[in-house]
């Protein structure tokens, strides 16, 4: 009896893992040309700008995610203390992030408590920017028209 229940909850496993898989490649199949188009973007505004951020070369202040691609890197490498210097809303991100791809495709749903912690995360990081601008706790985002390639920090560091 407990052998067959053991291949039962085997079996089981592997049928949540292959719906998971699927639903991953059905969103891939969905949104892939817009991460295409998101990537084309980024690379654009940093050859002709300096910077992934318009926000920044246009109107010479940093946007509210200002730091966050760096304190992505920073978080990814281990570096907490740095993550956190860049853009301390960046363990906010990173938990929205892995709540929403639990709620996406192990539960999967499309919740109202994904909008919402969304919404809430977003708050947070306009509060904390008003905070580092009135502050002036900005970490600089470098001169406009400077190339500084997304991935030079991280690579280097490495």
């Amino acid at each position: 009896m407990r052998d067959w229940m053991k291949t039962k909850n085997r079996i089981d496993v592997c049928d949540e893992v292959e719906m998971i898989l699927q639903r991953i490649g059905e969103d891939i199949r969905k949104n892939g040309m817009v991460f295409v188009i998101v990537a084309i973007f980024l690379v654009i505004c940093n050859l002709l700008f300096g910077t992934v951020c318009p926000i920044a070369y246009f109107f010479g202040v940093p946007c509210p995610g200002c730091g966050m691609t760096r304190a992505s890197f920073a978080l990814l490498r281990g570096d907490f203390r740095l993550a956190a210097q860049y853009n301390a809303t960046i363990y906010l991100w990173a938990l929205y992030g892995v709540l929403w791809l639990i709620d996406r495709y192990v539960i999967a749903k499309k919740g109202r408590l994904s909008m919402v912690l969304l919404i809430i995360v977003c708050l947070i990081t306009l509060v904390y920017y008003g905070y580092r601008i009135y502050t002036g706790t900005m970490v600089d985002v470098g001169t406009p028209g400077k190339i500084n390639l997304l991935f030079a920090d991280f690579c280097y560091k490495m």
